[in-house]
């Protein structure tokens, strides 16, 4: 899996002379940590999705060494993170 990240919305005008009230503060944080939420959620999947191959062809080789070769550094911080 790959990861873009492309502002969308209200993020792209710059709100310099813009302010928000404590509603729109609790509001904006709310959805920061959702959105923070939602990657990790989808990062574990992602991790997952490639160790699952790998944890079965580790029990059918019966000691042969696997190769984590399709493991990349997202995952493996998805894996530090449980």
């Amino acid at each position: 899996d790959e990861w873009v990240s492309v502002p969308s919305g209200s993020e792209d005008y710059s709100y310099t002379h813009y302010r928000k009230n404590q509603y729109e503060e609790s509001l904006f944080k709310c959805e920061d940590d959702r959105f923070e939420l939602d990657m990790l959620i989808e990062t574990n999947a992602s991790a997952i999705r490639v160790i699952e191959p790998l944890m079965e062809e580790a029990n059918t080789s019966r000691g042969n060494k696997v190769s984590i070769n399709g493991l990349k550094p997202i995952h493996f911080k998805a894996i530090e993170r449980v």
